[in-house]
């Protein structure tokens, strides 16, 4: 299986794409027209992930809310993913999908 990274910022700027300044949540549409622009669409499978998988958890959640159907949530996060040598690690400057 083959992961793409969508999301390269540090895990704060990352999650607070769905909340407000006051960390309620964002209107729905605006939280999916941000996601688009990252082709994080609801005809995909999307696993969301964040340092440990609290963060994605609410990320999730929203997703959930939304109805979108093939989501997923990698409960290790960054910090599994990285103790293990043999897992793939991309780095480089982050651009959006084309």
């Amino acid at each position: 299986m083959r992961f793409k990274r969508l999301f390269s910022a540090p895990i704060p700027a990352a999650a607070d794409t769905a909340v407000n300044v006051d960390q309620t949540m964002r209107n729905a549409a605006e939280i999916q027209e941000l996601w688009k622009e990252w082709s994080v669409t609801p005809d995909k499978k999307i696993a969301f992930y964040c340092g440990t998988g609290w963060r994605a958890a609410e990320a999730w959640f929203y997703a959930y809310v939304f109805g979108w159907p093939n989501i997923s949530v990698y409960d290790g996060g960054w910090y599994e993913w990285s103790s293990d040598k043999n897992n793939l690690i991309e780095t480089g400057e982050q651009k959006p999908p084309m």
